[in-house]
């Protein structure tokens, strides 16, 4: 998978937080209040990479959060975040 300017991303790979401002879609399940969130400029590890509706979406092994139901996919989910909040490290 792709994250920003053709660099390829994979699991194990670590990866930076560089934009910490999630928002809350009215699309969505759940807040963002109610689940854990990487923090700017802290450094991660790709746990899982999601695609979502044409979206890159990234799991962290340092964080979890319960799963959701996503109506639009018809199953339970555990939350993503954008691929665009992170750069790679390596």
């Amino acid at each position: 998978m792709s994250l920003g300017m053709s660099l390829e991303i994979y699991i194990g790979q670590k990866i930076k937080c560089i934009n910490s401002r999630f928002k809350d879609n009215p699309n969505s399940p759940f807040k963002i209040s109610e689940i854990n969130i990487p923090k700017l400029g802290e450094k991660y590890t790709v746990r899982e990479i999601v695609n979502f509706s044409g979206n890159t979406g990234i799991r962290l092994e340092e964080i979890k959060n319960k799963q959701y139901w996503f109506k639009k996919i018809g199953k339970w989910e555990e939350p993503f975040f954008g691929a665009y909040h992170f750069k790679i490290l390596n």
